[in-house]
């Protein structure tokens, strides 16, 4: 990913399907190249957050 794109914070409404929108974001930012998946960190909020 870009130096632009790190540290970027995205929310995803909750009424939307949370791993078909992360993955198509994920995806737009890699540039359409799923092996620079392999660059990305995905932090999520666990049940204690």
């Amino acid at each position: 990913m870009s130096d632009a794109a790190a540290g970027s914070v995205f929310t995803i409404d909750p009424g939307l399907p949370f791993v078909d929108v992360l993955a198509g974001h994920l995806l737009r930012q890699a540039g359409g190249d799923p092996l620079r998946l392999a660059e990305c960190v995905v932090l999520l909020p666990n049940q204690r957050a």
